[in-house]
C-alpha cells in the first residue's frame, strides 16, 4: 500500500570500453503492478507490467534501458545481451519482429533514439 516506485540501475560497460553507463529500471505501483505483486503466481506477468507501463505510465525495464542504450551507440549488442533480463526477446526485436502487446513502446523507444 506504501510503495509508491522501485527505480533499479546497473552499470554496463561502454562501446569504447572507457567507461560505464547506466542501464535503468523503473517500476510505479499501478493498480495492475499491485495485483500483480499481491499474488505469487501472477508475478511472471511483471516483466510485460513494466513493459507496457513505459508510455503511460513512464516505467521501463531493464532490457529498454539496454535497447535504448544500443539504439544511440553507447553499448554494442553483445554488452546489450549479456545484460539483458530476457535477451531473447531483445534478439528478436533486432530484427524486427515485436511481440504483441506493447510494441508501441519499444517503437517509441526507436523514434526517440533516432531523435536525439
Amino acid at each position: 500500500m506504501v510503495l509508491k516506485a522501485i527505480i533499479s540501475q546497473r552499470l554496463v560497460p561502454t562501446k569504447d570500453g572507457d567507461g560505464l553507463v547506466p542501464a535503468v529500471e523503473i517500476l510505479v505501483n499501478t493498480k495492475r503492478v499491485q495485483d500483480i505483486i499481491l499474488d505469487e503466481n501472477r508475478l511472471p506477468e511483471l516483466f510485460n507490467a513494466i513493459e507496457e507501463g513505459f508510455l503511460p505510465y513512464g516505467m521501463q525495464s531493464f532490457d529498454q534501458s539496454l535497447y535504448f542504450l544500443f539504439k544511440r551507440g553507447l553499448i554494442d549488442e553483445q554488452i546489450m545481451l549479456a545484460n539483458a533480463s530476457r535477451p531473447d526477446v531483445l534478439k528478436l526485436r533486432l530484427k524486427g519482429i515485436t511481440r504483441g502487446v506493447g510494441g508501441e513502446s519499444w517503437d517509441y523507444i526507436d523514434k526517440l533514439a533516432g531523435e536525439l
